[in-house]
C-alpha cells in the first residue's frame, strides 16, 4: 500500500474510533436520560471539523450503533448547515430512508425533509411507495402533506 492510501486509512480509523466514542457517550447519556446532552454538541463539532471524513466514517460504523443513537445521529446530520458535507450528508440519510429499522428509516426521512424541504418531496414519496409499516407510511405521508401545503400546517 503506498503512503498516502496508508495515511488516509489511519485518518479514517481515528475518526472512527472518535465516533464510536462519541455514539457510545449519548447511549451511556440515553440511558440515564431520554435525551442525550452532550451528543448533539460534539457529534456536530465533529462533523464541522472533519466535514466528509466524518460522513465517511460514521457511515462506515452506522450498524454497529444503538438503535435510538442512530436515530439522533441521522437528526443532527439533517440539522448540520454545512454546504461542504450536503452532499455526503443527503446520501447517508437516503441510504438510511431504507435500512431495516422502522425507527431508523423514520429519522432518516424527517432529516431529510428537514434538511432539503420541497426538494425532497420526490424521495419521499419513493420512499411512501416502497414502504411497508404502517406507521411509517403515516409519518411520511403527514411529511410529504407538509411539504406541499406548508401554509396549511400551524404549530402552536
Amino acid at each position: 500500500m503506498n503512503t498516502s492510501a496508508s495515511k488516509m486509512e489511519t485518518a479514517l480509523d481515528m475518526h472512527v474510533l472518535r465516533l464510536r466514542d462519541i455514539c457510545q457517550g449519548a447511549e451511556a447519556e440515553l440511558s440515564r436520560t431520554d435525551h442525550p446532552t452532550d451528543f448533539p454538541m460534539k457529534l456536530t463539532a465533529f462533523l464541522k471539523e472533519h466535514k466528509n471524513k466524518a460522513i465517511r466514517a460514521l457511515d462506515s460504523i452506522f450498524s454497529e450503533i444503538d438503535r435510538e443513537v442512530a436515530s439522533e445521529v441521522l437528526f443532527w446530520v439533517g440539522e448540520a448547515d454545512d454546504e461542504d458535507t450536503y452532499r455526503k450528508r443527503r446520501q447517508l440519510l437516503l441510504k438510511h430512508m431504507s435500512n431495516r429499522s422502522p425507527a431508523i428509516r423514520n429519522s432518516a426521512i424527517l432529516a431529510l425533509a428537514n434538511m432539503d424541504g420541497a426538494k425532497a418531496i420526490p424521495d419521499l414519496k419513493e420512499a411512501l411507495q416502497r414502504e411497508k409499516i404502517a406507521w411509517v407510511k403515516e409519518k411520511i405521508a403527514q411529511v410529504v402533506e407538509q411539504l406541499e401545503n406548508p401554509s396549511a400546517w400551524r404549530f402552536c
